[in-house]
């Protein structure tokens, strides 16, 4: 399979990831409070809408990104399966499925931006 093919049957397969099917889980896990979202020397009056990520503990967005990870492989399994069978047979898997994780990218950034706006921003501005 080339990266066409996979692009193809991407596109064919793909059940799409809202927001909604994350939110819960997101505000869960920033209800963890501001001290688990960001470092403790986090100077808040610097973050912005356009620049929080950055100031984003790793551990936190390793567990958005499992978050997301986890719904978006639950609504796509025929997907994953793919992707893995790619892992296991090719030698540069990434470059076929590349959509598989521009998707994923793409979808968890406007997560934490609907987060942002939804949440974060007033935790932020609690804190400034």
């Amino acid at each position: 399979m080339d990266a066409e093919v996979f692009e193809i049957f991407f596109r064919e397969n793909y059940c799409p990831v809202e927001y909604g099917n994350v939110k819960a889980d997101f505000e869960e896990l920033a209800g963890a409070g501001i001290g688990e979202l960001f470092a403790e020397d986090t100077d808040f009056s610097k973050i912005t809408e356009k620049n929080f990520v950055v100031y984003m503990d790793g551990a936190a967005y390793t567990e958005f990104e499992q978050i997301l990870d986890d719904t978006f492989d639950a609504l796509n399994p025929e997907i994953l399966d793919a992707v893995m069978d790619l892992s296991d047979t090719t030698g540069n898997p990434d470059e076929i499925t590349e959509i598989y994780w521009e998707t994923k990218s793409k979808l968890l950034k406007e997560f934490l931006k609907n987060l942002y706006d939804e949440k974060l921003a007033k935790m932020i501005e609690e804190n400034k």
